[in-house]
């Protein structure tokens, strides 16, 4: 018991103040970094002024009013997900998820995440939740896929072969978030993860019926980002008709999600797959500015005003 309370005596005193500072002050490093990058890249405020004074308020004001919507879905999965270790009202969760954000922005594909919010779990859950957070983020690849992979083939595929590999890896997906269960069971008997087993533990008790419903909520966020994307296009003056819309951006959110990144450059990468992507369409998404402006304006909107909001809580900590 004294052991314990040492430890959290430390955690409390110095060692999360050293997180805390640590992790604000290479966040807002890497956003200043980013948006001077972009200067000069024809993706600014400019842009935007442009496009508000010819009409296109009303596109703009429904992506922003799905933000919300957004990050609610995610923080509602992150306490289903944390269920059996404790306790996470809403408010609670979407405070963690926010937090995450922060860590997220300035981590190579956001893989700090999930560790970013864990930080905020009781002692000796902190590890535990990294478990959970790889299902998440699992079940959010999967559903990327679902969608991804159609519409690419749809798009790219020229043989029969082709469809049959897309195919095969979206069913291994699928198949393999189902199984995670009893794929977390047989490795805890295997001598040399034994000593994980408690981190592993968490993920072996989730049902199927847990593991339907963070998919479900993953598919429900999956819409909502996918449909901000398409109102910026039309913010930007893209002119997509649905389907061309729901190809297009299925077919980026797919290729975006396994481009490895850094902060640094993924503003950059985000820009550069939106416009190799439209343009396969018609002559119609020829702008490549405002399909560069309207992939970069997603990641500012979706990423760098939560990382904004969730540093505030990383100050409160509470």
């Amino acid at each position: 018991m004294a052991r314990t309370s040492n430890w959290s005596d430390l955690w409390e005193s110095k060692i999360f103040p050293i997180i805390k500072w640590g992790v604000l002050i290479i966040a807002y490093g890497a956003l200043l970094y980013t948006l001077l990058a972009f200067r000069d890249r024809g993706v600014g405020f400019d842009e935007w002024c442009d496009h508000l004074r010819n009409g296109q308020w009303r596109w703009g004001v429904g992506m922003l009013l799905l933000i919300p919507m957004n990050w609610a879905l995610e923080a509602l999965k992150w306490q289903r997900l944390t269920r059996q270790l404790e306790y996470l009202g809403f408010g609670i969760a979407l405070k963690a998820v926010l937090r995450g954000c922060t860590v997220a922005f300035f981590t190579p594909n956001r893989i700090g995440e999930y560790p970013g919010r864990c930080v905020f779990l009781s002692e000796g859950n902190r590890a535990r939740g990294i478990s959970l957070g790889v299902v998440g983020a699992m079940s959010q690849t999967g559903v990327v896929m679902m969608g991804g992979i159609p519409a690419s083939l749809v798009y790219l595929a020229d043989s029969a072969s082709t469809y049959a590999l897309g195919i095969a890896l979206l069913v291994l997906c699928l198949t393999t978030y189902f199984l995670l269960p009893q794929l977390g069971t047989r490795l805890q008997r295997m001598r040399p993860v034994r000593r994980w087993e408690k981190y592993l533990a968490p993920v072996s008790r989730m049902e199927r019926c847990q593991l339907t419903e963070v998919l479900l909520i993953s598919m429900a966020r999956y819409v909502v980002f996918c449909t901000q994307f398409y109102l910026l296009l039309r913010f930007f003056g893209v002119n997509l008709n649905g389907v061309e819309g729901a190809m297009g951006i299925a077919t980026n959110y797919l290729f975006v999600t396994f481009t490895p990144s850094m902060l640094l450059s993924e503003g950059a990468v985000r820009a550069s797959m939106g416009v190799a992507v439209f343009t396969l369409l018609r002559p119609v998404t020829e702008d490549a500015v405002a399909v560069m402006c309207a992939s970069v304006s997603v990641w500012l909107l979706n990423y760098v005003l939560p990382m904004l909001v969730g540093s505030y809580f990383w100050l409160r900590k509470h």
